[in-house]
């Protein structure tokens, strides 16, 4: 629905406004692995509910020898920066 060169506004807020004619549920059950680009992937999580926590893990690949995360990415990933 949505790449870099085309966020496509207009089918994200019909998908938000309620419009389920492009959306596509994944099955899931414990234990589910799932890869998307998240990027520019619409997508949702049902609330986490028990005692029991969600763990998510987060797989990533440098497209060029020594390449490092911004320091954005590094915050968000690991509560600091190298600087």
């Amino acid at each position: 629905m949505r790449s870099d060169g085309s966020p496509n506004h207009d089918e994200v807020a019909a998908v938000l406004a309620g419009d389920q004619t492009r959306v596509r549920p994944m099955p899931n059950s414990p234990g589910t692995l799932a890869f998307f680009h998240g990027h520019n992937a619409l997508h949702r999580v049902t609330p986490v509910t028990g005692s029991r926590p969600r763990i998510n893990s987060v797989l990533t690949y440098g497209e060029a020898p020594d390449m490092r995360l911004n320091d954005l990415t590094s915050k968000l990933f690991y509560g600091r920066t190298s600087s």
